[in-house]
C-alpha cells in the first residue's frame, strides 16, 4: 500500500519531512511527496477581503464550546497552570459565548506564537470543527517573516521573543499612523 494513502494529510503537507536533527529516524521505504494543501489553507484565507476576515473568525469562534481539547492535545502547551484555568486574576471568562470564546482562542494562539510546530492536532480534535490550523499557520508565517524563526527547526537558535533589537519592527505593536 502506498504510504501517501495511509499517512495523515498534515504529514503530506509538512515541509520538513527530512529533518537534520532527530532522536530516531524511522526508515520509510518511499518518500511521501509534498502536497500544496498547507499553503492552500492560508492562500484561500488571504484571498478573502480584509474586511471579511474578522466576521468569518467571529462566526467560527461562536461555535467554540471551550472544551479545551485543543489545549490538552497540543504538544507545545506545557504550562503547569494554564491562564485559562486561573481564578485569580480571571483573565479568560469561563462562560461559553462569542466574546469569551474569542478571548480564549486569540489568547491561545498568541501564547503559541513561536512555539507552534504545525502538528495540526488542535484542529483534528476540535469537536466544533474550528479551522484552528489556519490561525496557527498564519501566526507561524508572521513569526517567520518578521523574525526568520521556525519553531522546532534548529534547537540552537534563540527563541524569537528572547531577544530585543532596536531594529525590531514597531508596526507589530503600533499602527503606522500612531508613531
Amino acid at each position: 500500500m502506498p504510504l501517501a494513502e495511509i499517512i495523515a494529510g498534515k504529514c503530506q503537507d509538512c515541509q520538513y519531512q527530512e529533518m537534520d536533527n532527530y532522536d530516531e529516524l524511522l526508515p520509510y521505504p518511499q518518500k511521501i511527496g509534498l502536497t500544496a494543501k498547507g499553503e492552500n489553507v492560508l492562500t484561500a484565507y488571504e484571498k478573502l477581503e480584509f474586511e471579511k476576515r474578522w466576521p468569518e473568525w467571529a462566526r467560527h469562534f461562536e461555535n467554540c464550546i471551550q472544551c479545551f481539547a485543543c489545549r490538552k492535545v497540543c504538544p507545545m502547551c506545557y504550562c503547569t497552570e494554564c491562564i485559562a484555568s486561573k481564578n485569580e486574576p480571571r483573565l479568560i471568562p469561563q462562560s461559553v459565548g462569542g466574546k469569551q470564546n474569542t478571548v480564549w482562542q486569540i489568547t491561545r494562539i498568541m501564547h503559541l506564537a513561536g512555539r507552534c510546530i504545525d502538528c495540526g492536532e488542535c484542529e483534528r480534535v476540535c469537536p466544533a470543527k474550528l479551522p484552528l490550523r489556519r490561525l496557527t499557520l498564519k501566526m507561524r508565517q508572521i513569526v517567520n517573516d518578521y523574525y526568520k524563526y521556525v519553531p522546532g527547526l534548529d534547537p540552537r537558535q534563540d527563541l524569537f521573543w528572547s531577544s530585543y533589537s532596536k531594529k525590531d519592527p514597531e508596526y507589530l505593536i503600533f499602527k503606522p499612523e500612531e508613531k
